[in-house]
């Protein structure tokens, strides 16, 4: 299945928020006239020169048969012409209605209702119907009466609303002549049967289960659990010191904190909840909190988002958070009431429309006691789905330990199929703990912490890639430069290719003397490179640039199911836009290491090398794999797309792995330390190098087997001395631990 498909379904809850933010907030707890919702209620769209308020801009509908003929719209909005018929005072009153213009039909009301209702109830109470029912349009006809005068005229509604569709409706709207035609208005000429005293309209709301986030074996990572909430009731307290001891000592909470959540002014019969207990919460602890009833201490139970992996793959699954007021009001036309939860970040976020589901629900009429007198509309609820992830948490807890507390990231994927099955980053948050309330030190672990952990470094952090983009350099002196990888070029300790003021050296302090380039690459000689890249620039500028974006560099790679950035791959015309300068051979020169303005993700350089080590077609990198019911019928299955051909023939290609062999198994090659003992047949590039902020980054990627390619590692260190020494252990662990188990097969 095309992953185009997932886009246009990502379009889908986005659209409806769109669409839905034009009428307001609605009242769902109880009926319209329960608060106040004009505040969120948009000033009406100001006539154009084209279309007139509360007009369609599309093809009249047929009329209904026997449906009177309608005047020009700004006839019937001219209000210095009182109506002169029965007809033409409803016609005028609906055409009002329909332009959103309440206190000018109030105009058409008789006197008998101004003296039960004045203009600013009258307007309030369409508003909050309009709110209530999410009433985003009405169009309206008048039936053709039998005489020119009448005692009332009946009226055909369609209300066009974001959440039922199309409602309609047919009322009968009394006429009085006082002198002037006028109607007779009752809250029945909104709906029919709508005149008992203290009836609303009401909008019930069916919410479907959130959809679970799994792993590929169906290993749960976000589903629906029940916490604990424990909280007091004033009235019940008697001992106030009592209960503040019980709480301060069970839980790590500051007094203090307890104290303003205990002691607030409120009614004493009020519930406070004072801590949502974790869904893993010991049965004793509850059990101990149960006991303290005689002290004002309650439990209530909730059903909430939980994650029983805690902080695993937190940067994949993301987290949830109370709707902000400016969501609600787009979103609750859609069902949504106050203090929910909508995804954050990750899939929770990138997912929200099939995890959430759509909301059912009814429209009714309903008399003060709550009992439904009249059922207007009915939309059936849509149960949300599951999503299903390629990520494999024992490959993910595998890396995530490997990785340890060493800021950085870890991507694992097959480089076959393009399936994500590690993301890892460094530092985590725990998203259990926005569901049940932060703490202060968990909100100055997560906000006030300058590694920033709510930054994906496997798909949000831009590194220098260093000598891994060492073959890039190579598949471009190779393609395009006119060189074999068995050249010989010289490898001293210092370089002065670009004169004796800039000096550059290798990161080794020995001269080596002549080496092929296969070996270049596997003792990652910074020097050849340098030299190599004047040879380039000298034979074009763009080359050098043009190969790194061919390899992926500096665009998306349109990874399923998280969110990237695009990195920076410098060219003489970004560097024109961006630093008003000119290209020079030393940008060419800090380029072929993989330094100088060159910035990537770890997701990039992973799909890169995975290109290389397969068919040399860039693809679509894939967390997600499919969208299925909770049954577990799949709906979606989700397949890499091809976004890419490496700038490279097959032979090149097969040269590139070579050399990227040549790193392991070269007793001079920076991997041969690390995997010459390996089971594996295994193929890799180091890299370390340092960035803006002098950091000097570690970074290491391998993959397995060479001629059968299961699984590629790139592991990318904030701050490490070596990429084989450092970076390189990790990849090794994954790469084997997980081959060997036949964790994919």
């Amino acid at each position: 299945m095309s992953a185009n498909r997932i886009r246009s379904l990502r379009l889908i809850f986005l659209t409806a928020v769109t669409a839905a933010a034009v009428v307001g907030a609605s009242c769902v707890f109880g009926g319209e006239g329960d608060r106040d919702l004009s505040e969120f209620f948009p000033t009406p769209v100001e006539e154009d020169a084209e279309t007139a308020p509360g007009e369609q801009a599309t093809t009249e509908p047929e009329r209904t048969p026997g449906a009177s003929p309608r005047p020009p719209s700004e006839e019937l909005l001219d209000l210095s012409v009182a109506p002169q018929t029965p007809l033409e005072a409803v016609q005028k009153f609906y055409a009002q209605i329909e332009a959103g213009q309440f206190e000018d039909a109030y105009r058409f009301v008789s006197l008998e209702v101004r003296e039960l209702i004045d203009a600013e109830a009258f307007a309030e109470r369409y508003r909050d119907i309009w709110a209530e029912a999410t009433i985003t349009g009405l169009t309206w006809e008048t039936l053709q009466p039998a005489t020119e005068f009448v005692a009332g005229i009946e009226v055909i509604l369609r209300y066009e609303t974001s959440f039922f569709g199309v409602v309609e409706d047919r009322v009968f709207a009394p006429t009085r002549r006082q002198p002037n035609w006028v109607v007779d208005w009752s809250p029945g000429l909104i709906f029919d049967s709508l005149d008992g005293s203290g009836y609303l309209v009401h909008r019930f709301v069916d919410t479907p289960q959130r959809g679970e986030i799994l792993d590929r074996n169906g290993v749960v990572l976000a589903t629906e659990g029940e916490i604990a909430i424990v909280g007091v009731e004033p009235d019940l307290i008697e001992d106030e010191d009592a209960v503040i001891e019980a709480f301060t000592s069970r839980l790590d909470i500051d007094e203090q904190l307890i104290r303003d959540l205990v002691f607030q002014d409120v009614p004493g019969f009020f519930f406070l909840p004072v801590v949502r207990l974790p869904f893993d919460t010991q049965t004793g602890l509850i059990a101990e909190f149960e006991r303290l009833a005689s002290l004002g201490i309650l439990i209530t139970r909730e059903t909430r988002r939980v994650y029983p992996q805690r902080t695993l793959a937190a940067h994949v699954v993301g987290f949830m958070q109370e709707l902000t007021e400016e969501e609600l009001e787009a979103l609750a036309p859609l069902g949504y009431r106050s203090g929910e939860l909508i995804g954050r970040d990750g899939v929770e976020a990138l997912f929200q429309a099939e995890l959430a589901g759509e909301r059912g629900g009814r429209l009714t009429i309903i008399e003060p006691s709550g009992t439904v007198v009249r059922e207007l509309a009915i939309r059936e609820m849509v149960p949300a789905m599951d999503v299903w992830l390629n990520i494999d948490v024992r490959v993910q807890r595998l890396a995530e330990a490997a990785l340890g507390e060493e800021a950085g990231a870890v991507v694992a994927l097959d480089p076959v199929d393009g399936s994500v099955v590690a993301l890892v980053s460094f530092p985590r948050f725990d998203p259990n703990a926005f569901v049940r309330q932060l703490t202060e030190e968990e909100f100055k672990q997560y906000f006030e912490n300058p590694l920033q952990p709510f930054v994906n470094r496997s798909t949000e952090a831009v590194y220098p890639p260093g000598s891994t983009f060492k073959i890039v350099t190579l598949a471009a002196a190779l393609e395009a430069g006119g060189f074999e990888p068995s050249d010989q070029i010289d490898c001293p300790a210092e370089w002065d290719g670009l004169g004796e003021d800039a000096i550059k050296t290798n990161w080794k302090d020995e001269d080596r003397g002549l080496i092929t380039l296969t070996q270049a690459i596997a003792e990652s000689c910074n020097t050849v490179f340098y030299e190599l890249a004047v040879r380039l620039h000298q034979q074009d500028e763009e080359l050098l640039p043009s190969f790194a974006e061919g390899f992926g560099f500096g665009r998306e790679t349109g990874i399923l199911g998280a969110g990237e950035v695009v990195g920076v791959a410098p060219s003489p015309d970004w560097k024109r836009r961006n630093r008003n300068d000119f290209w020079f051979t030393g940008d060419t020169v800090n380029m072929s290491i993989g330094q100088g303005f060159l910035a990537a993700t770890p997701l990039q350089i992973a799909n890169a090398y995975a290109a290389i080590a397969t068919d040399g077609i860039l693809i679509t990198p894939m967390v997600v794999g499919s969208v299925r019911t909770p049954e577990g019928e799949v709906v979606e299955n989700f397949t890499a797309e091809p976004i890419g051909v490496l700038p490279v023939t097959l032979e090149t290609l097969g040269e590139l792995r070579a050399a990227m062999r040549a790193v392991i198994t070269e007793r001079l090659g920076t991997g041969w330390p690390l995997f010459n003992a390996s089971p594996l047949v295994v193929a890799g590039k180091s890299g370390s190098t340092d960035d803006s902020a002098e950091q000097v980054h570690a970074l290491f990627v391998a993959y397995a087997n060479l001629n059968d390619p299961q699984l590629l590692v790139t592991v990318v260190l904030d701050e490490a001395e070596s990429g084989a020494d450092d970076a390189g252990p990790i990849a090794r662990q994954v790469l084997e631990r997980t081959i060997l188990a036949g964790w994919l097969n």
